[in-house]
């Protein structure tokens, strides 16, 4: 009989705080799209949408993947355009939008540190390096070079660019893919 090998036990995984700000009161209606209509050439993803997203509401989008979710996040953000009808965001709203699929917020070379620092440059580097611990980038970690994070540490730093800021309404595409 072969002896059995000891394996070192699974050690639990830290969890993340994220640490939101409150932003000041936000008016009733944060983003409205009125007989939204969007299709890309040969395909309809959608016609005459109507939507409001309220103070306090929380919204998922659930469909097959194809079915237009992230394009209607960036139309909500206002990053892409409609075909028809309008988008019309509240008074002084604040949008924060986490993009599974873009990283066109880092410049290769940059470090963790510099991505946090140059997105809100109203942080200390102190402040900046909390910040940073609590999405589990410590010590040297936030020295690291961008383009040598793995995807899962590069959805981290995105999420954790958008804390810092006070927004009223979060817009995520995804943010558990990693």
């Amino acid at each position: 009989m072969s002896r059995i090998e000891r394996v070192a036990p699974v050690q639990k995984q830290q969890k993340i705080r994220f640490p939101i700000r409150v932003p000041p009161r936000a008016p009733r209606i944060l983003v409205e799209l009125v007989s939204v209509t969007k299709a890309f050439p040969g395909r309809l993803l959608f016609e005459d949408v109507n939507l409001n997203v309220e103070r306090g509401e929380r919204v998922a989008v659930v469909g097959p993947n194809g079915a237009g979710k992230s394009t209607l996040l960036r139309i909500l953000v206002g990053s892409e355009k409609v075909l028809g009808g309008m988008r019309v965001v509240g008074d002084r709203v604040s949008m924060g939008y986490y993009a599974h699929d873009e990283d066109s917020w880092c410049r290769a070379g940059e470090s963790v540190l510099e991505v946090i620092l140059s997105a809100s440059p109203q942080l200390t580097q102190g402040e900046a390096r909390g910040l940073l611990a609590r999405f589990r980038f410590r010590g040297d970690d936030v020295f690291k070079a961008v383009d040598q994070l793995s995807g899962g540490e590069r959805a981290r730093l995105a999420m954790a660019r958008i804390f810092p800021k006070r927004h009223h309404l979060l817009l995520l595409d995804e943010p558990t893919n990693h």
